[in-house]
């Protein structure tokens, strides 16, 4: 049986590189979150890359950590901010081939600044709120642009956060669905 997504023809096959054999159980578990086809599609393009630069750098999967992350990070995206949440994308990867029983480096990886606001909003969301966790996750798509767009993956500070902050945020949001239309 085909799965309802497409895998990266460089996750698929002999010489796959070391992700390959993870990729569907990871693409079920984001589809089982309520994530569109479209954002699963953009993080399979990220797990690819990984993929790819893992093997060229000769990275050995249980020497995965947080520092390894950051490296392919900075190597793909330079000085700018990782696009949307990517390394929230790797973390949860790498979460779920720990989960799988591959013994990887005994460096842990700590949440981002992010990642705790965002677990803990999550957490109200759901039992505070009682919505639908397929409602959460957008609403966690949002404020995890949001708050990497402003914040990056230092400190996050609401005191200096202001409202135009939030409306330049919604305006680019804005523009960005007309041009998709």
């Amino acid at each position: 049986m085909n799965p309802p997504f497409a895998i990266p023809k460089d996750l698929a096959g002999p010489h796959a590189g070391p992700l390959a054999a993870y990729v569907e159980r990871y693409a079920t578990l984001i589809q089982g979150q309520g994530y569109r086809s479209a954002t699963l599609r953009l993080h399979l393009q990220l797990i690819a890359n990984f993929n790819r630069w893992l093997v060229r750098t000769h990275h050995d999967l249980r020497d995965v950590d947080e520092s390894v992350l950051r490296r392919f990070l900075r190597s793909r995206f330079g000085n700018q901010p990782p696009a949307n949440g990517a390394l929230h994308v790797l973390r949860r990867l790498i979460g779920l081939i720990r989960a799988s029983g591959v013994a990887f480096a005994d460096r842990p990886l700590p949440p981002s600044p992010a990642d705790r606001m965002i677990s803990n909003y999550r957490r109200y969301l759901l039992d505070e709120l009682g919505l639908a966790s397929s409602t959460v996750v957008g609403y966690e798509w949002h404020i995890r642009k949001f708050l990497l767009r402003q914040y990056g993956a230092g400190q996050i500070n609401f005191r200096r956060l202001q409202i135009q902050d939030a409306v330049r945020c919604e305006r680019r949001r804005e523009r960005a669905s007309i041009l998709a239309v």
